[in-house]
């Protein structure tokens, strides 16, 4: 009965697997495991064969122990097999089997699953990646058909993709062609290291990191591993895990990206205080992370390892950080930096730059900071300790009014101060005639020093500027453009005498309408005039009354 398997890429997958999957290690080191992490198959297979490669080299014998436990799928209902072992000789490199028989019942039911799992080695080799492997039976009784290509699940060698012909041609592996990773050779596990579309089986760079698996041409990817940084014309130290730089410490032909012990000290990488340094007794003086075979201050705990001369001791236990003959301690007083050198001096005193070499310890400024490490952060070839401007470029370092801001970068460049801004602005309190009110315009109608923004009679003609017609002119000039303001309501009370019509128009009488001017012949106020009309009416009707 024609069954098929897939791999946890959802592909299914036929029953055994032929070939050992590309090592990943040297001769060496030597692991097994499972050729895959999960395998679906068809109830009705009969029996399933699930691979387990013995990858990194073949010296020595070798046995694994296996179990085979139920999960929603039960022995015996659904399936055989028992607990085993498996074998493996000096030099013998082959994959080895595991058999499990299924039960092909009428029943309509969910897919169902079990669990293998590697539980222990003996021998040369050591426990790799995966010891477990999922094992899902589709059920064959019912009729879905995910892909819509008149085959069920069940049955169809590509169930995600429609392919109703079945072909499988290429290599005949039970991976229908549509989908198979590596159509013209045998790679039921569909394993894809690094997700390229390329199985690993067709891939001539697994790990994707462009050192070929078998990079000597050999035809063995295995043979001739690459020695600790060469990259060409040797195989792939890691082929299953990307390390472009080849890099083997221990020089054992297995790259550090996947050996567990990269300098073959006995101790694991993950627990080695010293993971690429060879010291098995994993000495540590200062008790600090690192162990004294790799620590470059032994004594003293500097996690870090700064070592700013590259000398290989590191600055917490260094003399002299930089090595440019100048002590970080110069002077012997116990503490280093509390007597800078100065004044050209290079004895009998700190190092003043003690991170960057500088023999001659120059200090243009006498700050006790060596020119070397003050920088020019502006770059107009003026050091920061000395320039007035530290983050505008101003290589003439100008200075009007002499204070310690650069024309530059002086917010209130002609006037002396301490470049306060209380409104944030871009005047310094000491030139802003308004420091409490934005104004970068510095408006100041009258001249009075104070800006429009925060002065109250911005014409300054006594009138503040909310009764003012015309707030920006003293002359109040508006009036006569046309545009005059509105009259203030009559006053109530008794109303006097107007003012006759002519003269100067300027006579008011003494209460209600009077209160307004009068125009005389030819004003240009006819308003006005006719005011003083009503206020001579207003008089004649008292006559009268």
């Amino acid at each position: 009965m024609r069954f098929v398997l897939r791999a946890c890429s959802a592909l299914f997958l036929s029953i055994s697997l032929l070939a050992p999957l590309s090592a990943q290690a040297a001769s060496e080191e030597q692991f097994i495991q499972f050729s895959a992490s999960s395998y679906f198959f068809s109830e009705g297979a009969g029996s399933v064969t699930v691979a387990v490669v013995r990858i990194g080299g073949s010296n020595g014998s070798g046995n694994a122990s296996f179990t085979v436990a139920d999960d929603t799928a039960t022995n015996p209902g659904d399936y055989t097999a028992t607990n085993g072992s498996l074998h493996w000789s000096s030099g013998d490199q082959s994959p080895k089997f595991i058999t499990v028989n299924l039960v092909d019942d009428p029943d309509n039911e969910l897919d169902e699953t079990l669990t293998l799992t590697l539980t222990g080695v003996s021998g040369q080799p050591e426990l790799g990646v995966p010891i477990t492997v999922t094992l899902t039976i589709l059920d064959n009784d019912g009729t879905a058909d995910g892909d819509g290509d008149g085959v069920a699940d069940g049955s169809d060698n590509c169930p995600f993709l429609s392919n109703p012909g079945q072909e499988d041609s290429g290599d005949g592996d039970g991976v229908g062609d549509a989908c198979d990773n590596c159509p013209a050779t045998i790679n039921l596990g569909q394993e894809d290291t690094d997700g390229d579309g390329f199985g690993n089986a067709c891939d001539g760079d697994d790990d994707g990191d462009g050192v070929p698996d078998d990079g000597d041409g050999s035809g063995n990817p295995n043979d001739n591993p690459c020695p600790d940084g060469v990259t060409t014309n040797c195989d792939d130290n890691c082929s299953l895990v990307t390390n472009p730089g080849q890099i083997d410490t221990d020089g054992d032909g297995l790259g550090n990206a996947c050996d567990g012990d990269s300098d073959d000290d006995g101790v694991e990488d993950d627990t080695d205080n010293c993971d690429t340094v060879d010291n098995p007794g994993q000495e540590n003086s200062d008790a600090d992370t690192l162990g004294d075979a790799c620590d470059n201050c032994t004594a003293v705990d500097n996690e870090d390892q700064a070592d700013a001369d590259s000398d290989g001791s590191g600055d917490v236990c260094d003399s002299d950080d930089d090595n440019d003959g100048i002590p970080d301690d110069g002077d012997g007083s116990g503490t280093e930096g509390d007597n800078p050198c100065t004044g050209g001096n290079t004895s009998n005193c700190d190092d003043n730059c003690p991170t960057v070499d500088n023999p001659d310890q120059a200090d243009a400024n006498g700050n006790g900071i060596g020119d070397a490490c003050e920088g020019d952060d502006d770059g107009d070839g003026v050091l920061d300790g000395s320039d007035n401007c530290v983050l505008v470029s101003n290589p003439a370092q100008e200075n009007l009014d002499g204070d310690a801001s650069g024309d530059a970068c002086d917010i209130c460049p002609a006037v002396s101060d301490d470049q306060s801004n209380s409104d944030g602005d871009s005047l310094g309190d000491a030139c802003d005639n308004c420091p409490g009110v934005s104004n970068d315009g510095q408006i100041d109608s009258d001249g009075d020093s104070d800006g429009d923004v925060c002065d109250s009679d911005d014409d300054g003609d006594g009138q503040d500027d909310a009764s003012d017609p015309c707030p920006l002119d003293a002359n109040n000039a508006c009036v006569t453009s046309g545009n005059p303001p509105a009259p203030p309501s009559p006053p109530t009370g008794t109303g006097g005498n107007g003012g006759t019509g002519g003269g100067t128009g300027t006579q008011a009488g003494s209460g209600g309408c009077g209160l307004l001017p009068m125009a005389g012949t030819g004003s240009v106020l006819p308003f006005a005039s006719l005011i003083g009309v009503l206020g001579i009416g207003a008089a004649l009707r008292r006559r009268r009354g």
